[in-house]
């Protein structure tokens, strides 16, 4: 486990939350420091939770249907437009310190571009 600063904390179990509704969200690559690939991750309000948040690495985007999935099993629910929010951007400050990740960019632009492009899909 890591050592957190005390000004963040773990969130709950994903079997106490294992959705999250989050607004004012962007998306952020890092690398960390023990991994050789980088990953991306959400940073934004945990409505529910009322605090702010970042997510373990991504695994499935669809912004189709504004929907996140990550490493955790946690699914996130995208509500609204990207944005900044303070309090979801001290705590991604904070666990950047925290788990040595070297940022690369801010892709929410390049990520929510390349969705519109898109050519629709049909449902199943």
């Amino acid at each position: 486990m890591k050592n957190w600063p005390s000004s963040i904390w773990q969130v709950a179990s994903i079997e106490h939350e294992p959705h999250t509704s989050l607004m004012s969200w962007r998306v952020f690559e890092v690398r960390l420091k023990d991994e050789a690939l980088p990953t991306l991750h959400l940073v934004g309000y945990a409505i529910e939770a009322r605090e702010g948040r970042v997510s373990s690495a991504i695994q499935a985007f669809d912004l189709d249907k504004m929907l996140v999935g990550t490493t955790s099993d946690r699914i996130y629910w995208l509500r609204g437009e990207p944005g900044y929010d303070g309090r979801a951007e001290f705590v991604w400050r904070e666990w950047l310190v925290a788990t040595g990740a070297t940022l690369i960019d801010e892709v929410t632009q390049s990520l929510t571009e390349h969705a519109s492009r898109r050519p629709p899909t049909c449902g199943v």
